[in-house]
């Protein structure tokens, strides 16, 4: 008797064929899940990256408000109340979204790159401790470069023999706009323009030094100057202002042609920002009052 072509299949091959669609089926399972937690893990990854943005994002703007906030009230304290700049150091003001810290400088304590005397720019020269150029030489090429559109030397003239007492004192309009413009000059190297920056400006149109704000670094650029001479210059600040003047023209007979004791109009002011979180940024300024009703003040340089 032949065998039936439709036997019912054997107990064993039924048992593999449902353990591997179990199996499929587990994997898929696995599969599902692994790609759900990828997904969640993702956006929850996202979601803090975006809470991250957020944070720093507003400790930016409350720093930058911070900053605004102390660069107008050193705006407002020099030219409003007009403060000694001895009143607005190391200034703290608590706000409640964080700290700020208010130092304030007047230009006219340092020597002018477009307005100062060239016997003040050869002494800063000197009392920075450059040595690459002679001090008489750094001051004419100084000269040469902020009268280049005015009477221009004859071609190949050494500029360390130019005629100083010939050259007009200053130029405003052509000259130096910053410190650091002195690099281009030849014979200057970064070194040496970082070394004698704290002692020179371009805002001290009066082009005479305030004996009342110049550094000692500052004094030591007079000529003649000493460091117990300098020691007396300072002591003077303790003086009536009324008696000032006169008893440094007395003290420096040949120098006091070079000094002023007359606040100036422009202010170097540092602020710094220290939000409720702690982080800190700063900031210096130059402030000059505007000259007419459409702003307060001016901000002239900033630098981070």
């Amino acid at each position: 008797m032949r065998p039936s072509l439709t036997q019912p299949p054997r107990a064993g091959h039924a048992d593999m064929r449902g353990g591997r669609r179990d199996g499929f089926v587990l994997v898929a399972v696995l599969g599902i899940m692994a790609l759900l937690l990828s997904l969640t893990g993702g956006t929850a990854l996202l979601v803090r990256s975006a809470l991250v943005g957020v944070r720093s994002t507003a400790d930016d703007l409350r720093l930058e408000g911070l900053l605004r906030a102390g660069i107008d009230v050193a705006a407002y304290e020099l030219f409003d109340l007009k403060l000694p700049v001895s009143r607005i150091r190391e200034q703290r003001i608590t706000l409640d979204s964080g700290v700020i810290i208010v130092t304030a400088e007047d230009e006219s304590g340092r020597i002018d790159l477009n307005w100062s005397d060239p016997i003040l720019l050869a002494g800063a020269y000197q009392a920075a401790g450059l040595t690459s150029l002679k001090p008489d030489e750094f001051a004419a090429r100084v000269v040469q470069w902020r009268d280049r559109y005015e009477d221009k030397p004859p071609p190949n003239v050494d500029p360390a023999r130019i005629n100083l007492a010939a050259k007009p004192v200053g130029r405003g309009k052509d000259g130096f706009r910053k410190v650091a413009e002195l690099r281009w000059l030849a014979g200057v190297s970064e070194d040496d323009v970082a070394a004698i920056a704290p002692l020179l400006t371009v805002e001290n149109v009066q082009g005479r030094v305030n004996a009342l704000e110049a550094s000692t670094a500052v004094l030591m650029a007079l000529p003649e100057m000493t460091p117990s001479l300098a020691a007396r210059i300072l002591a003077l600040r303790n003086s009536p202002s009324a008696t000032v003047a006169d008893q440094l023209k007395a003290l420096l007979p040949k120098q006091h042609t070079l000094l002023t004791t007359v606040r100036g109009a422009a202010f170097r002011v540092r602020v710094t920002a220290i939000s409720v979180g702690s982080a800190t940024r700063s900031v210096v300024v130059t402030l000059t009052r505007a000259p007419t009703r459409e702003a307060p003040y001016y901000v002239t340089a900033w630098q981070r």
